[in-house]
């Protein structure tokens, strides 16, 4: 029963040494570190956060590798006395990222509805501020009208034509907003629609994990992106300035299983150039143009 079960099971004994872990604890923690999980093998080495144990149970959300999981802790007591612990661990990323697909379609929608009313208005002052040949007044309404938040979303639907892309990207582009940092993306060519949209929560699980680390340590400044769609295939690419240290930390980031499994996942591969203070990341995944 413990080995089919849909939540990850691990059962620890006083000093946190692993006595069972059922199937489903074996895949998510082949996910968070290289090494299998051993019976006899230290909880530690696969929750370093983990703490002594307590005599309540005690729910920790962990962070790593690009997943998310809520784990639960509880004390086995028998004859009054602890004896272990027993952990049940769910996967939280699903979760999040349901909650990003709902935050990006509204945003998607929204863009698409503010298109469809305000199109013929600007329309309509740009022709009459012509006709009147006050083009001090044209200039400013349209440099009002093409801020870089309005442009940006207005590009995203115009060049990416998959709703799904478009609305993760305006969703991004909202939470570097929030930081007071910038965050632009060249598309060329334009990037088609797809019956299969799991090459495209790939390519989106890809993104985030970049996107996390470049606003955790503040690099936008010095990023360009370019995205296109080639061969079959999502290509992107990053160029970012950043310090040895930092190109260490985020090259750990993308080798480490979580990048490799989503790549494996979506036929992708990955190229990396680097010198002193500069990193160029591309990779692709495979992504079919819907045939109409």
């Amino acid at each position: 029963m413990l080995d089919y079960t849909k939540d990850a099971i691990v059962v620890t004994d006083k000093e946190n040494t692993i006595s069972l872990a059922n199937f489903e604890a074996q895949r998510i923690f082949s996910l968070i570190s290289e090494k299998e999980i051993i019976v006899g093998s230290s909880i530690q080495d696969f929750l370093p956060n983990t703490t002594a144990i307590s005599d309540e149970s005690i729910d920790k959300l962990y962070h790593t590798n690009g997943l998310d999981y809520l784990v639960s802790s509880a004390p086995i007591i028998v004859r009054k006395k602890i004896i272990g612990q027993i952990f049940i661990i769910r996967d939280a990323t699903e979760l999040h990222l349901l909650t990003d697909r709902l935050f990006n379609t509204t945003a998607y929608a929204t863009t698409l509805q503010a298109q469809s009313h305000n199109f013929l208005n600007k329309l309509h002052v740009i022709y009459g501020l012509t006709d009147l040949e006050d083009y001090e007044q044209l200039m400013e309404y349209l440099e009002k009208i093409l801020e870089p938040e309005q442009e940006f979303a207005q590009r995203m639907v115009y060049l990416v034509h998959n709703p799904v892309i478009a609305g993760f990207l305006i969703g991004e582009r909202s939470k570097f907003s929030e930081k007071n940092s910038p965050f632009m993306i060249e598309v060329y060519p334009d990037i088609p629609v797809t019956d299969q949209q799991n090459a495209a929560h790939y390519w989106m699980s890809l993104i985030r994990v970049l996107n996390q680390f470049i606003l955790e340590h503040e690099l936008a400044e010095k990023l360009q992106i370019r995205f296109g769609f080639w061969n079959q295939h999502l290509q992107t690419t990053y160029e970012l300035e950043l310090d040895t240290r930092l190109q260490s930390n985020l090259l750990n980031e993308i080798e480490g299983a979580y990048f490799k499994k989503i790549l494996l996942r979506a036929n992708g591969q990955m190229n990396i150039e680097k010198n002193k203070n500069w990193l160029k990341i591309t990779f692709s995944v495979a992504y079919s143009e819907e045939l109409l």
